[in-house]
C-alpha cells in the first residue's frame, strides 16, 4: 500500500512538473509574440512616418516644377 501511494506520488510530480513546463513553455512564446507585435507596432509607425515625409518632399517638388513651367 505504502508503495501505490509513492508511485501515486511520483506519477503526480511529473504530471504537475509536465504542466508546469507547458505553462512555462506557452507563457514564453506569448511573451515572444507580444514582442514581435510590439516591434511590428513600430517599424509600422516609422515607414508612416517616412512615408508622410516622402509625400510632402513631391508635394513640394511639383510644386517647384509647376513654378518653373508657368
Amino acid at each position: 500500500f505504502k508503495g501505490k501511494i509513492q508511485n501515486l506520488q511520483k506519477l503526480y510530480l511529473r504530471k504537475t512538473s509536465w504542466q508546469n513546463y507547458k505553462t512555462d513553455f506557452k507563457i514564453s512564446v506569448l511573451k515572444m509574440l507580444k514582442g514581435l507585435k510590439d516591434n511590428v507596432e513600430k517599424v509600422k509607425k516609422m515607414m508612416y512616418g517616412q512615408n508622410e515625409n516622402i509625400n510632402k518632399m513631391i508635394g513640394n517638388l511639383k510644386k517647384i516644377k509647376e513654378k518653373f513651367q508657368s
